[in-house]
């Protein structure tokens, strides 16, 4: 997010995951007058938008965007990691920010009653399983 200064001119924004593959490193762009482009295929337009972008209706002025904020939608597990926002600005130059994103998914929970004989020592009486989420239980 850059905040608004007289004179300063936006002329591209771009989101990049610098850990990714090659063809998946350009996630996205936005551009005054072309409007948004999301050239990677992972994880591709279906499912990313900016969130305050507002594309040009008229060809003589330019599309807004008030902020950089990038929505991803159906999150996976590969949608984790380094995402850099880069400000391309006239005439300040480059401004480049980071984040991580962190997946997290609700486990699939249950509990299996266990057969108990009498003991004097401890045994178990329940085993309780804990799958698929993220982080991993412990």
């Amino acid at each position: 997010l850059l905040p608004p200064v007289p004179g300063l001119y936006i002329s591209l924004v771009t989101w990049q995951r610098p850990d990714a593959p090659p063809d998946h490193q350009n996630v996205a762009a936005f551009h005054p007058k072309m409007g948004p482009s999301f050239p990677s295929p992972k994880p591709g337009s279906e499912r990313l938008s900016f969130v305050s972008a507002k594309q040009s209706t008229r060809q003589d002025t330019e599309a807004e965007l008030q902020d950089a904020t990038l929505a991803l939608r159906g999150l996976t597990v590969e949608d984790e990691g380094n995402y850099t926002c880069e400000f391309a600005t006239f005439p300040k130059g480059s401004v480049r920010g980071m984040t991580w994103l962190r997946v997290i998914a609700k486990p699939q929970n249950h509990a299996e009653a266990q057969e108990v004989t009498f003991s004097q020592d401890p045994v178990p009486v329940a085993r309780c399983i804990s799958k698929e989420g993220r982080p991993p239980a412990r």
